[in-house]
């Protein structure tokens, strides 16, 4: 029933809620509630309001695995802030 619907006009028949702000995946707009909405937002599945993007590739720092887009991975790169 839609009092217990957490996105009444859009199927969502599992009523997921990824960020549990209680408005369905399906119809949630900013799904990492980090507030800025997923058409925009360069990490949608993971927080990140500065949106944060060392390297100008689109893909925001927290969700990234090589922030300086040198071509090593951060967890075995020396210098995460800058290509080297």
């Amino acid at each position: 029933t839609d009092d217990v619907d957490n996105c009444v006009n859009t199927a969502n028949p599992n009523q997921e809620d990824a960020d549990n702000d209680g408005i369905g995946d399906a119809c949630d707009d900013d799904a990492d509630n980090d507030g800025i909405t997923d058409d925009v937002d360069n990490c949608v599945n993971t927080a990140n309001p500065n949106q944060e993007d060392a390297d100008n590739d689109g893909i925001g720092d927290v969700c990234e695995a090589d922030t300086d887009g040198d071509g090593i991975i951060d967890d075995i790169d020396n210098c995460i802030d800058v290509a080297n």
